[in-house]
């Protein structure tokens, strides 16, 4: 078939019947056109995006895009608004494409085909660039750890949209900084950071990193420490806070450190089930099994321009494991698995004959059953019978 074919079957099949579009592509995964497919598909599944429960974060986006199509602002007005005393908020893409779209028009299910456009460029292009840097067939080891990749931050995490779409920008701009040493890599270092402020930290480290090299010995060392570090102090963090953060930080840093916050995070996480809990442990094994085989085969990789990407893991991995204590710390910690589990991808499957590769395939049941978890928490609640028999162009009618 020719490649001008295959394009018209993604193309077709995706106007007919998206999931199955995205089934093709998945099976064609080392086709050009696949990745495109599922951007498309990300784009679909957002505008029938399923609130996984009542408290979903996608529900406080939507209402306050509605709230914004009542609003006659200018810009100008508007940008001032997000900036005057007293608001916490610092990241204005998100709220101005959303306040932008609402001069156009109050459908809500516009704005959330905006977030899947942009959301899935990103996923896609991280999840691919892994995918397309490997070489034959996927083997068994591959396809499990890359299961783990994909639900990692999954589709459905554009439920928290801000966030979610910041992390992915942020993998994005390591790829262009570490890998391939582009300078357009700080722009979305900095793109990240107008998405979500939160992702000023990680890309402070990035740029530590870049300007100081450790042995990868050492930083595993820390790395490890960091793990049973004592927990942190809020008061000391809250005070350090005052002191040193600088002032347009101050209100956001205190409203997540505040003390009923806190409460309300530790009585939430008190909530979840036994096997969440489990969950941690089978992470934490995980997370130190895939790192060692990374470090025991450091004279095999270490000439491979992928292994540098491990060293900043490592080095992002201990700043995230101290971080995590803190309330809403832990995502810092999904965006390091993301960035290992993809190295590990692209390792075991580039390298046959790598030490320790063979164990791997001993980790696959605990593997699936986490990543299985990870999907029955969030992920399964988003979908819809829209997703499954649906296609754009009837769906254009629907709301």
């Amino acid at each position: 078939m020719s490649k001008s074919l295959d394009k018209s079957v993604g193309l077709f099949s995706f106007l007919a019947l998206p999931m199955l579009a995205l089934i093709l592509a998945i099976k064609n995964y080392r086709m050009p056109w696949s990745k495109n497919v599922v951007w498309a598909f990300m784009a679909f599944y957002a505008y029938h995006f399923s609130p996984p429960n009542e408290g979903a974060d996608i529900k406080h986006y939507i209402e306050k895009f509605i709230n914004y199509s009542f609003i006659d602002f200018s810009i100008q007005d508007f940008i001032i608004s997000q900036y005057s005393e007293g608001s916490t908020t610092l990241d204005i893409l998100e709220p101005l494409t959303s306040y932008l779209l609402s001069r156009i028009t109050d459908n809500y299910h516009f704005l959330l085909l905006i977030y899947g456009v942009i959301y899935g460029y990103f996923f896609s292009r991280n999840i691919y660039y892994f995918i397309d840097s490997t070489k034959e067939n996927l083997s068994s080891k591959s396809l499990a750890v890359l299961t783990l990749l994909i639900i990692v931050i999954g589709i459905w995490n554009i439920n928290g949209f801000r966030f979610w779409c910041a992390a992915q920008i942020f993998i994005y701009a390591c790829f262009n900084l570490i890998i391939y040493k582009k300078i357009k890599g700080y722009l979305f270092l900095i793109l990240a950071c107008l998405m979500h402020l939160g992702l000023l930290i990680p890309s402070l480290i990035l740029l530590l990193f870049k300007l100081f090299k450790l042995p990868v010995h050492i930083v595993f060392g820390v790395f490890l420490v960091t793990f049973f570090l004592a927990e942190l102090d809020m008061e000391v963090v809250r005070t350090s806070i005052n002191n040193f953060a600088p002032d347009f930080v101050k209100n956001k840093l205190n409203a997540y450190t505040s003390e009923a916050y806190v409460e309300v995070v530790s009585e939430k996480l008190e909530s979840y089930s036994v096997f969440y809990q489990l969950s941690k442990f089978i992470r934490i094994g995980l997370v130190v099994f895939f790192s060692s085989f990374l470090l025991i085969n450091k004279k095999l990789f270490q000439k491979d321009k992928f292994y540098q990407l491990f060293v900043f893991f490592l080095t992002f991995g201990s700043f995230a494991n101290i971080l995590s204590q803190m309330p809403s710390g832990g995502r810092y910690l999904v965006i390091t698995d993301f960035i290992l589990f993809g190295i590990t991808f692209y390792f075991i499957q580039n390298y046959k004959n790598a030490r320790l590769s063979k164990y791997i395939n001993y980790t696959i049941p605990i593997i699936l059953v986490y990543g299985f978890y990870n999907f029955r928490v969030i992920g399964i609640h988003t979908f819809n019978i829209h997703h499954f028999i649906n296609n754009p162009i009837i769906s254009l009618f629907i709301y």
